[in-house]
């Protein structure tokens, strides 16, 4: 069995150090998020032998996706960007959100459009994209009835305290 953990930037330790700290104690693998200079981050992961599992992709304003107005294609724009920028450094594996806050516009075409892009752009770059749940079962429910034959496309579903990857067949 190997063991992972995802880890964050915080104030005590640099990440750097922390990163390598985190393979001497015997982690086999992390997970990080996108940070400014997540380059050095794989850089460094890389050369101490600790693989990354997954990245999770940041977009403030994820919900922004779902609206009818420009703003969901810079967000969709940025999701593609990440994307580009992680299979160029070798990472494999992307967790995003379909929403995050409160006053949530429902699953609509133009929103599931924009996913559509996004997918797409993940089979370019050989990406796996795990789309995860924050406060909306509605929005993962409508992405993966839109997407159940993508197989590049990990759902990642809230199932109470766990979570549960499905693999759409």
């Amino acid at each position: 069995m190997k063991f992972g953990t995802y880890t964050f930037p915080c104030d005590d330790l640099p990440m750097l150090e922390r990163l390598t700290r985190l393979r001497d104690v015997g982690y086999d693998f992390v997970g990080i998020g996108w940070y400014p200079d997540t380059a050095e981050i794989v850089k460094h992961c890389d050369k101490i032998g600790l693989p990354i599992e997954n990245i999770h992709l940041k977009c403030n304003g994820t919900s922004k996706i779902w609206l009818d107005d420009d703003s969901g294609d810079e967000i969709t724009n940025f999701y593609c960007e990440q994307i580009r920028a992680c299979a160029d450094m070798g990472l494999k594996i992307g967790i995003a959100h379909t929403t995050w806050g409160k006053n949530l516009v429902p699953p609509n075409p133009r929103g599931l459009e924009r996913y559509e892009r996004i997918v797409e752009c993940a089979e370019r770059h050989d990406f796996v994209l795990a789309v995860e749940n924050t406060k909306s079962r509605e929005h993962v429910l409508a992405i993966m009835e839109n997407f159940d034959s993508n197989e590049q496309m990990y759902i990642k579903v809230a199932n109470g305290e766990s979570y549960d990857i499905l693999i759409p067949s």
